[in-house]
């Protein structure tokens, strides 16, 4: 059985406990959320980002990477494979919801941007007089 805590990942293997922590690659050792996907991963929702543990090794993903906060504490697999992570904010009107793709993460921002079509650049406003008006002297 695996617990999340304030000082990592406790196991407990049926007679003896281990704590996997930062030093054994964890990204925060405060733990909020849990998940095993359907790859066999597993994810660590911490206060420093999310951890995935494959079994051997670790991949860190925090802001930097595409998280809307670093701070998760929601984590659920959709059915298109998708996984949603829920942040909190440290800040007001901060914090949200991140998307990922095992290719790389995009926050629904990103993805919401991705949907729309191309947007050429914004076209500058003419003055209030066309400037061939203005040469003409109308």
């Amino acid at each position: 059985m695996w617990f999340g805590t304030i000082n990592g990942v406790s196991v407990y293997s049926g007679s003896d406990w281990h704590t996997l922590t930062k030093k054994d690659g964890l990204v925060d050792n405060r733990v909020y959320s849990m998940m095993i996907d359907s790859e066999k991963k597993f994810w660590f929702g911490t206060e420093g980002g999310i951890g995935r543990f494959d079994g051997d090794s670790w991949i860190s993903f925090t802001k930097e990477d595409g998280l809307v906060e670093n701070l998760v504490r929601a984590m659920v697999e959709m059915t298109d494979g998708s996984l949603w992570f829920g942040t909190y904010p440290y800040q007001r009107n901060r914090g949200g919801i991140s998307i990922a793709r095992y290719e790389g993460l995009k926050s629904l921002p990103d993805r919401v941007l991705d949907l729309l079509p191309d947007h050429k650049s914004p076209r500058e406003l003419k003055s209030g007089i066309d400037s061939q008006e203005k040469d003409s002297g109308s």
